[in-house]
This record gives structure tokens, C-alpha cells and sequence, in this order.
């Protein structure tokens, strides 16, 4: 990253943040469903 703050990286990153979170979080409940 050239800037502190890329127009197009952070968008990326909330993106994957909003993806990645809930997943995880599924992740954990089935987990913690299953066992």
C-alpha cells in the first residue's frame, strides 16, 4: 500500500471482514453443536 489509507484496499477488507466473521462464526456454533 502506497497510502495509509488505499481507496481500493479498505473496501477489501471490510468486504472480507463481513464475509469472514460470520463464517467463522458459524464455524464455532457448528462446532460447538456437533461435539
Amino acid at each position: 500500500a502506497r497510502t495509509v489509507l488505499d481507496p481500493q484496499e479498505v473496501p477489501v477488507g471490510v468486504v472480507t471482514a463481513l464475509i469472514g466473521v460470520p463464517a467463522f462464526v458459524l464455524v464455532l456454533y457448528r462446532t460447538r453443536s456437533t461435539s
